[in-house]
Order: structure tokens, then C-alpha cells, then sequence
């Protein structure tokens, strides 16, 4: 699989470890997945998380919280991957995408970032198309490799799939996503048909 990938192939991999020991570490695949597991090992990133805002994010699930709730929670847990070498940006979208989170050339400011999250309110459509090209366009970081991370309940406009895959390439930008799960009655358990298939062919 690792062989496949370096020559071009798509992969898309769900789940991560255990990661309990050093070998574990060593498994080929962490070699061609966007986050790895020992982030001592690897190049600098330019992490750019596209947190989805958008209203179906709201509800509120059977254990109390929404998947807004759940997203956020996803976002402050990537401080265990992230080092000092590493940036961060946030950007928030619903039609469209805001940056509310920017460290700079400093280390990450965990606490800016949960304070800049915790004053968001989900509300409106949403744009992941326009969220993922915002993401591959922001000015990029010198020494770091970009990685957009959606994190999302896929409950997205249709999109040019083809257009942003080329700028990703284009912009030598890595693509991951976390899904966050609304209702299952009102998105099913992979979101809507169109997002999911616009995600699947980028």
C-alpha cells in the first residue's frame, strides 16, 4: 500500500493505532498519511484546520453536545500531534471561510485557539469547496509542509473536485478530513451524497 501511494495511488485510511511502542511507530503507512503518529519525525507542518460552522453542525446529539462541540474537541486534541516547529491556522466556514486563528511564526497559543473557537456559533450553509481552495491558497510557510485538515459533517454544497484537487497539487498541500456526525436520521451515517462524492473523487 505504501509502495502504491508513493507511485501515485490514493489512499484513504480510517482510524489510528494503537501506538504503544516505537514499532509501532515504524509501520509503513504512517510514511504516506497527512498527520503521523510520531510528529518528532517528521518535517514541519502548516497545519490549516477548516472548522465547519455551519448550521447542521448545531444539533444537539443524544449525549448533550452537537457536532460542533465534537469538532472543536478534535481540533484542541491536535495539540498530542503538533510541536513547536509546527503552525497552525483555523479557519472557520459556513458560506464562507474566516480565518480566527493565525500562530504566526510563534508557537501555538492553545489557549487562543480554544478561546477563538469557543466564540463561534453554528449558523448558515455550507461551503467546503470554498473552505479547502481558502485553505490551499493562504500564504504559505517557508520550511513547512501544508496540510489542510476539514473537519466536518460533510453536509456540503456540490463542488469542482477536479479544480481544487489540481490546487492542492499545485500548491504541493496535503488534504485530510475528520468526520463529525450529525443525526443519522437527517445525514446518514457518510453525510450528504453530494458532499461525500465531491470529497470521494478529490
Amino acid at each position: 500500500l505504501a509502495q502504491f501511494v508513493h507511485t501515485g495511488g490514493g489512499l484513504i485510511l480510517i482510524g489510528a493505532g494503537p501506538y504503544a511502542t516505537p514499532t509501532d511507530r515504524d509501520d509503513p503507512l504512517n510514511g504516506v498519511s497527512a498527520l503521523l503518529a510520531d510528529p518528532s519525525r517528521r518535517r514541519p507542518i502548516d497545519l490549516v484546520v477548516l472548522l465547519d460552522r455551519s448550521g447542521s453542525m448545531g444539533e444537539v446529539l443524544p449525549d448533550g453536545a452537537s457536532p460542533f462541540d465534537k469538532a472543536r474537541q478534535a481540533t484542541d486534541a491536535l495539540r498530542e500531534q503538533l510541536t513547536d516547529g509546527d503552525a497552525l491556522r483555523v479557519v472557520a466556514f459556513a458560506d464562507t471561510p474566516r480565518t480566527v486563528s493565525d500562530s504566526g511564526s510563534d508557537p501555538i497559543d492553545w489557549a487562543a485557539v480554544h478561546e477563538a473557537m469557543a466564540e463561534l456559533e453554528p449558523a448558515g450553509g455550507t461551503n467546503a469547496g470554498a473552505a479547502i481552495e481558502t485553505g490551499t491558497r493562504l500564504p504559505a510557510r517557508e520550511g513547512k509542509h501544508r496540510v489542510v485538515l476539514l473537519v466536518s459533517d460533510l453536509d456540503t454544497e456540490p463542488f469542482d473536485a477536479d479544480a481544487l484537487a489540481t490546487g492542492l497539487s499545485q500548491a504541493d498541500a496535503s488534504l485530510a478530513m475528520i468526520k463529525v456526525y450529525a443525526s443519522e436520521l437527517l445525514a446518514g451515517p457518510y453525510g450528504t451524497p453530494a458532499g461525500m462524492a465531491a470529497l470521494h473523487a478529490l
